[in-house]
C-alpha cells in the first residue's frame, strides 16, 4: 500500500526492516499499537474507523498460522537474481498505482524441509 512508503510516517520506508514495528512498540505507551491488525491514520491496511475490516483480527491470526506452517514444512529460495547470475537476492517489488507487490514473474524454488 502506498501509504506504507510515506517518509513522513516511517523512517526509511523503502528499506525492509523486519523489526520496524517491534521497535515502535518498545517506545513509550505503544505496546498495543503497531500490531498486524491495528488501524490508525498511519496504518490503513485494514481500513480505518467505521470502515475498518471487522474480520481483521481473525484474518491476521490465520495469516500467522499459515506462515508458520509453510516455514516449518518447506524451504524457499529464489532461483537466481533476475539481473545477474547471483543466487538468492530478493527481486524488486512491482508498483502499480497505489499497489505494491512482489514481482509475480520471479521463479521461487520450493522443496519439502529435510527432517533433522
Amino acid at each position: 500500500m502506498l501509504a506504507n512508503t510515506d517518509k513522513m510516517l516511517w523512517d526509511d520506508p523503502l528499506v525492509f526492516d523486519g523489526y520496524r514495528f517491534e521497535k515502535l512498540r518498545a517506545i513509550g505507551d505503544n505496546e498495543q499499537k503497531f500490531q498486524l491488525s491495528s488501524t490508525s491514520t498511519s496504518e490503513l491496511n485494514w481500513g480505518y474507523g467505521t470502515h475498518a475490516c471487522p474480520g481483521r483480527h481473525f484474518a491476521s491470526n490465520q495469516i500467522k498460522v499459515l506462515m508458520a506452517a509453510l516455514l516449518l514444512r518447506y524451504d524457499f529460495r529464489f532461483a537466481k537474481d533476475q539481473n545477474s547470475d547471483t543466487e538468492y537476492k530478493r527481486p524488486s517489488n512491482v508498483v502499480e498505482g497505489v499497489r505494491i507487490m512482489p514481482n509475480p514473474n520471479v521463479e521461487v524454488l520450493i522443496r519439502n524441509r529435510v527432517e533433522m
